[in-house]
C-alpha cells in the first residue's frame, strides 16, 4: 500500500481546519442567543417583581408620600432596562401610581371633589388591577356622600359673612335714592375686606354692587346724561332686596324712557304695570307710533324678553310713515301707509285712530283718497322693514335729557 506523500498530508490538514471553522460560528451564535434570552428573562423578572411590589404598596398606602419610592423605582427600572416592559406595562403602571398618588393627596387636603374625579377615572383604567376595583368603587361611594370640609376663617378675613338679617336691616333704613350712599357705607362696615368687587356669591358685595348700579343711574338721570339700568340680577337675593329702590328709580325716570312729559309719572298708588297698560291704551287711542313702540319695548325689558316683540312692531314703520306723509300733505301715500298698517299691525295696531285719520282724509281730500285705495288694492306695497329696538339685552336705556326737554310725541295734529 502506498504511503501518503507530503502533498496528500497537507490537503488532509486543510480539510480538517476548514470543517472546524465552519462549526465554530454556529456554536458561537447559539451561545449569544442564549445569553440574550437569559438577559431578557432576567429583565422581565425584575419588571414583574417591581410591578408586584408596587401593587402591594399601592393597596396599603394611606398618604401620598407612601408612593414616592415605588414611583421612583419604576422610573429607574425603565431607564435601566431601556424598555417599558411587556407591551409598555411598566410605563402604564407608573402612570396609574401617579394618578393614585394624586387621589391620596386630594384626600389629605380635603379636596373631595377632585379626589372623586380621580377615582372615577381610575376605575376604568386598564392598570386598575393594582388596586381591586371593588376597593375603588367603595371609595367612590364614600366620597359621593361626604359633605365638603368646613374651612377655617383666615386672620385677614372676618370670621363669618354678614347675615341676611343685617343686610335687610340696612336696606330697611334706605327708603330714598339719596340714602343709598349711607347704605353703601354701612355694608362696607359689615365686610370691609371683600375678596372682589365681582364676587356675586358674597351677599354683602352683591348687594353693594346692586346699590352702586342704581345710584349711578340716579346720578346720571339728575345730570341729564344717558345711562343703562339692568333688570337682570347677578345675585337673586341682592336683586330682590334692592328691588324697591330700583322700582323707585323706574317710577322717576319712566316718562323720560317713554319720551313723555316729565310730569306724566305713575300715580302714587299705581303700579308700574297698570301705568304701562294705561299709557299703551292712550298711545293706541291717539295713534302715537313712537309711544306704542316704547311702551312695548319697556314691557319686554321688564319681563326679561328684550327684543321679543320687534317682529310684531314692524307695522310701526308704516304708521310713522303715514304720520309724516299726512303732515307733509302727501295724502295719497299717507292713505296707502295707513292701509298697510291695518294689514300688518296685529293686536297693537291703533285701528280706531287710523280709521279716524282715513275718514278725515277721505272727507277733506276725496280724489287723493280714491287714487290711494285703487293703488293699494291693485298693487299693495311690500311688508314693512324690521323695527329697531332701543333697549339692549342686559338692561333698560334711560335716554339723556341734557336740554331738559323730553322727546316730542309723534302723533300728528288734526287736519282741518
Amino acid at each position: 500500500m502506498k504511503t501518503p506523500g507530503l502533498f496528500e498530508n497537507l490537503a488532509l490538514l486543510v480539510l480538517c481546519i476548514g470543517l472546524s471553522a465552519i462549526g465554530a460560528p454556529v456554536a458561537f451564535a447559539d451561545d449569544a442567543s442564549n445569553a440574550a434570552n437569559a438577559q431578557q428573562l432576567a429583565a422581565s423578572d425584575k419588571i414583574d417583581a417591581a410591578i408586584t411590589a408596587a401593587a402591594k404598596t399601592a393597596q396599603s398606602a394611606t398618604k401620598a408620600a407612601d408612593l414616592d419610592d415605588p414611583i421612583t423605582s419604576l422610573a429607574q427600572l425603565q431607564e435601566a432596562t431601556g424598555q417599558q416592559g411587556r407591551d409598555g406595562r411598566l410605563q402604564h403602571v407608573r402612570q396609574f401610581l401617579l394618578s393614585w398618588q394624586d387621589y391620596l393627596a386630594y384626600v389629605e387636603q380635603g379636596n373631595f371633589p377632585d379626589a372623586l374625579k380621580t377615582l372615577q377615572s381610575a376605575k376604568d383604567n386598564d392598570e386598575s388591577f393594582l388596586i381591586p376595583r371593588s376597593h375603588i368603587l367603595a371609595a367612590i361611594g364614600t366620597l359621593s356622600h361626604r359633605p365638603p370640609p368646613q374651612t377655617k376663617p383666615s386672620a385677614q378675613e372676618p370670621a363669618s359673612q354678614p347675615t341676611a338679617d343685617a343686610i335687610k336691616t340696612i336696606l330697611a333704613k334706605t327708603t330714598t335714592l339719596d340714602a343709598i350712599p349711607a347704605a353703601q357705607d354701612a355694608l362696607a362696615g359689615l365686610q370691609p375686606r371683600a375678596k372682589s368687587d365681582h364676587d356675586s356669591d358674597n351677599p354683602c358685595t352683591a348687594t353693594a354692587n346692586e346699590l352702586a348700579a342704581i345710584f349711578r343711574a340716579y346720578q346720571c338721570y339728575k345730570a341729564g346724561l344717558p345711562c343703562k339700568l339692568s333688570f337682570k340680577p347677578e345675585n337673586d337675593e341682592a336683586f330682590t332686596n334692592t328691588l324697591p329702590l330700583r322700582i323707585q328709580l323706574l317710577r322717576l325716570v319712566i316718562p323720560q324712557i317713554l319720551g313723555m312729559d316729565p310730569g306724566s309719572k305713575p300715580d302714587p298708588n299705581e303700579s308700574i304695570q297698570k301705568y304701562l297698560n294705561r299709557t299703551m291704551a292712550a298711545a293706541r287711542q291717539s295713534g302715537d307710533a313712537h309711544l306704542i313702540g316704547r311702551v312695548q319695548e319697556l314691557q319686554d325689558a321688564l319681563d326679561g324678553n328684550q327684543g321679543s316683540s320687534a317682529p310684531s312692531l314692524a307695522f310701526l314703520n308704516n304708521l310713522q310713515a303715514a304720520h309724516n306723509q299726512e303732515a307733509a300733505g302727501q295724502f295719497t301715500p299717507a292713505v296707502i301707509s295707513y292701509e298697510a298698517t291695518l294689514a300688518s299691525g296685529g293686536n297693537l295696531a291703533p285701528t280706531e285712530a287710523i280709521g279716524a285719520r282715513l275718514d278725515a282724509i277721505k272727507k277733506g281730500h276725496p280724489q287723493e283718497y280714491d287714487k290711494a285705495m285703487q293703488l293699494f288694492l291693485t298693487n299693495p306695497p311690500p311688508g314693512p322693514g324690521p323695527y329697531s329696538t332701543v333697549h339692549p339685552a342686559d338692561g333698560i336705556i334711560i335716554p339723556g335729557n341734557a336740554l331738559g326737554k323730553p322727546a316730542a310725541s309723534a302723533a300728528p295734529a288734526q287736519i282741518p
